[in-house]
């Protein structure tokens, strides 16, 4: 099926406001990029004369410096296995600020309605707030601006992808240093894109007066410990600590909606490993005994596996699962917090 791409246009007053750094800019670039209409300008002239020679010229260059989209892929979701995802361009649109632009695909005969497979939850709409850039040269995870706790992003035209058409819209990002000149960009519903170029875009845009830019260091030399979870890292291997109070219910192996957040950074981190191998283990306190402990971190462990089998994008990873019961605790069961540390759920993997 032949796609028309048009670029996204926010029609809500929230979108309006936070597209309006960037729509006009994505317009332009959509445009001169030849990714919206097949055919030369109204009253132009094919040969090119009768322009700014000089000028079109070098924007020409400029554009044909990277092939787009830079990265194309079609992934299986809800709405069926024809949906595809376009990396379009990720441009630096000032000192501090990336730009990327998506496209969504539906090579269906209907219309895509309230599409939000690409957002987050709590940052955003029907938008691209879902997804991260990583810099794989110093493995730090770049997060999307934000103003006020959403996401500086544009929805999707009328919250939906019509039939045969692919939908752009974009997502601001805080900018890596200037020796950067590749990222991969990680999304909710496809494997990681590898190696999409940084260029410069021809404009700059007004500054957001975006909230403080969040980047990850996912190869800090200490130990991290937040509520959920724990997670240690030696020369060649990765473990999460993931806390059975917040992935579970008391004397319960199903996992709760709090579960999700952990799980989905775990699932973020092994698809960007070299790990072929995961290891989960289930543990417990010392409450109770063996014949209910064992079997109890068990089907946590398994529940853990299902998961992350889901989440995880890469193929070809074998999971090793196991229950220990009370069998390996990490501190005494004397007290209420020692007890609670106890009970767990390990990830482990290469890096």
């Amino acid at each position: 099926m032949d796609m028309e791409h048009t670029p996204a246009l926010p029609t809500s007053p929230r979108a309006r406001l936070r597209a309006a750094a960037s729509a006009g800019a994505l317009l332009l670039l959509l445009t001169g990029c030849g990714l919206i209409g097949n055919t030369p300008e109204e009253g132009a002239d094919d040969t090119g004369d009768g322009g700014d020679t000089a000028n079109s010229t070098e924007g020409t260059a400029a554009q044909e410096a990277v092939e787009l989209p830079v990265g194309s892929t079609t992934t299986s979701t809800a709405w069926g296995p024809d949906l595809e995802v376009e990396i379009q361009a990720l441009e630096r649109v000032g000192s501090d600020t990336l730009r990327l632009t998506v496209g969504v695909g539906n090579h269906t005969t209907d219309d895509i309605r309230h599409f939000k497979n690409l957002r987050d939850n709590d940052l955003g709409g029907y938008d691209l707030s879902g997804l991260t850039l990583l810099d794989v040269t110093t493995d730090r995870q770049y997060l999307p601006l934000t103003v006020g706790g959403d996401c500086v992003c544009e929805e999707f035209p009328d919250r939906r992808i019509r039939a045969g058409v692919v939908e752009s819209t974009t997502v601001l990002f805080p900018a890596p240093p200037e020796g950067v000149e590749t990222m991969a960009v990680l999304t909710p519903i496809t494997a990681p894109f590898h190696g999409v170029p940084l260029t410069d875009a021809d404009e700059e845009i007004p500054d957001p007066g975006a909230d403080a830019p969040v980047i990850l260091d996912l190869t800090h030399p200490t130990d991290t410990v937040v509520a959920d979870y724990q997670r240690h890292e030696t020369d060649g291997e990765v473990t999460y600590e993931l806390a059975a109070d917040v992935l579970f219910e008391t004397d319960s192996a199903e996992l709760g909606d709090a579960a999700a957040q952990s799980l989905e950074r775990v699932a973020a981190e092994i698809d960007i490993s070299s790990a072929d191998r995961v290891s989960i283990d289930g543990h417990t306190d010392d409450t109770g005994d063996d014949s209910v402990n064992v079997p109890l971190s068990r089907e946590r462990a398994e529940a853990v596996e299902t998961a992350l089998n889901d989440l995880v994008d890469r193929s070809g990873i074998t999971y090793d699962v196991d229950g220990h019961g009370s069998a390996d605790p990490v501190t005494d069961n004397d007290t209420d917090e020692g007890r609670a540390q106890n009970r767990r759920v390990t990830v482990t993997f290469a890096k």
